[in-house]
């Protein structure tokens, strides 16, 4: 069967121009850089945000290497005593941790309860999208692209792994408490 040039030329167009495929969560695609603690957090509604007695924040810095939709919701830090789910995440200034999109409850510094509101953004290349009790996801959209997790964990801890960011558990960075 013989093809006609122009078909061949409509063809090889349309597979040239095809979006690249999305990784699905689960695929090795994210590293964690650092990790270190801190003793109070700044929400995305710029409150200051503390962990419950006998915890500290813990944040995570996180690289992902391909596109893809990152469920927050599966996101958890695990050790042998222990697990905490993720409370928010920070995909600005390189993934710093300097404001963070909750996805769980926190504590106002000063006292009082902090429910996490619905939220979306996107900064162009990442792209964050929250709704309570429904969805959690972080969207890479241009990798490589570094975000920032959080979690409240007991003060105690040492050594993690996290789970939910690709096919096998991903050892947290070694951190210093401060003294």
């Amino acid at each position: 069967m013989r093809f006609s040039p122009i078909v061949v030329l409509v063809a090889s167009l349309t597979a040239s121009h095809a979006p690249a495929p999305r990784v699905e969560q689960g695929a090795k695609t994210v590293t964690l850089n650092k990790a270190g603690v801190l003793a109070e957090a700044t929400n995305s509604q710029k409150r200051i945000i503390v962990p419950a007695a006998g915890q500290t924040f813990l944040w995570v810095k996180a690289t992902a290497s391909a596109a893809q939709t990152i469920d927050l919701t599966k996101i958890s830090l695990t050790n042998d005593a222990s697990s905490s789910t993720l409370l928010g995440v920070d995909g600005t200034f390189d993934g710093d941790p300097t404001r963070f999109a909750m996805i769980g409850s926190s504590t106002l510094k000063g006292g009082g309860p902090s429910a996490p509101l619905e939220e979306s953004w996107s900064v162009g290349s990442i792209a964050f999208a929250f709704t309570p009790r429904q969805t959690a996801t972080l969207e890479i959209i241009q990798p490589p692209q570094s975000f920032c997790l959080l979690f409240s964990v007991p003060k105690a801890l040492q050594a993690g792994k996290i789970k939910g960011l690709g096919p096998a558990d991903l050892n947290v960075p070694s951190f210093a408490h401060a003294r």
